[in-house]
C-alpha cells in the first residue's frame, strides 16, 4: 500500500471516528470499534462462507451467461453488418433501461432466485457486448488480412486468431463488469428478499436498525469486490 493512500484511509477513519462521537447515536451512525465487533461476529459465523458463496455463484452465473451471449452476439454483428445494424436498437434499449426496472420486472417474471440471475445477466450484458465488440473493430486491418490467406473455418480463425488477440480486452470488460453485477445482484437479493445471500443478511439488518451490520457487510462486499479486481488484473498482466 503507497504511503499517500494509508495516510487517506487513516484521515477517513479519524473524520468517521469524530462524527460518531458528535452525533452519539448507534443506529445512525455507530462506532468504528462497534463496526469491527459486528465484522467479527459475521465473519466468524459459522454461515458467513455459504451466505458469500451464494451471493458470488448467482452473479458467477449471471455474469457466465451474459458473457456468452455477449461474445457470440459481438462475433455476430463483427461478421455480418445487417445483424450489427439489426442489434443496435436492442443494445440502447438494453443499456437505458433502469436496473430497478430490470430488477421489479425479472421478480414478478422468474422470482426471487432467478431474479438476481437476470438482473445481473442484463446489467453487464451491454457493457461486455460493446467492449467485445469495440476490440474486434480495433484489431489491425494488417493482421486481419494476413487472416484471410489461411484456408481454414471461420470458427478456426476465431479460436485461433481473433480471440487471442482481444484477449485483453475481454479480461478488462469482465473486471470493469464484475463489480458492477456484483453490486448490482445485491441491491436484487436485497428488493427480491431472497432466503440466503448478502443482500438477505443487509434487509434483515435495516429492518432491525443494525446500523453496525450494515456497515460491516458493506466492507465484506468492497473488499470482495476489490479481492475481483486484483485477480482479474493478475490475470490482464
Amino acid at each position: 500500500m503507497k504511503k499517500t493512500h494509508a495516510i487517506s484511509i487513516c484521515l477517513m477513519i479519524i473524520i468517521y471516528s469524530l462524527l460518531s462521537i458528535v452525533v452519539n447515536k448507534t443506529f445512525i451512525l455507530p462506532g468504528i470499534l462497534e463496526i469491527a465487533f459486528s465484522l467479527k461476529e459475521i465473519v466468524f459465523n459459522v454461515k458467513f462462507l455459504s451466505i458469500v458463496f451464494t451471493s458470488l455463484f448467482r452473479v458467477f452465473i449471471g455474469l457466465l451467461t451474459s458473457f456468452i451471449l455477449a461474445l457470440l452476439l459481438s462475433l455476430l454483428s463483427y461478421f455480418n453488418k445487417t445483424i450489427k445494424e439489426f442489434f443496435e436498437p436492442v443494445y440502447l434499449l438494453l443499456k437505458t433501461i433502469p436496473n430497478v426496472t430490470y430488477i421489479i420486472v425479472s421478480l414478478l417474471w422468474l422470482g426471487r432466485n432467478g431474479s438476481v440471475l437476470l438482473v445481473s445477466a442484463l446489467v453487464v450484458f451491454p457493457i461486455l457486448y460493446n467492449s467485445i465488440l469495440n476490440a474486434l473493430f480495433n484489431i489491425d486491418k494488417e493482421l486481419i488480412e494476413i487472416t484471410d490467406t489461411y484456408n481454414g473455418s471461420n470458427i478456426y480463425k476465431i479460436r485461433k486468431i481473433y480471440l487471442p488477440l482481444i484477449r485483453n480486452d475481454i479480461l478488462l470488460s469482465l473486471k470493469n463488469s464484475c463489480s458492477l453485477g456484483f453490486k448490482v445482484a445485491i441491491m436484487a437479493e436485497i428488493l427480491s428478499q431472497v432466503k440466503t445471500g448478502i443482500g438477505r443478511e443487509l434487509h434483515f439488518a435495516r429492518i432491525n436498525y443494525l446500523m453496525a451490520d450494515i456497515f460491516a457487510w458493506t466492507i465484506i462486499i468492497i473488499v470482495i469486490s476489490y479481492l475481483i479486481d486484483y485477480l482479474l488484473n493478475k490475470l490482464i498482466s
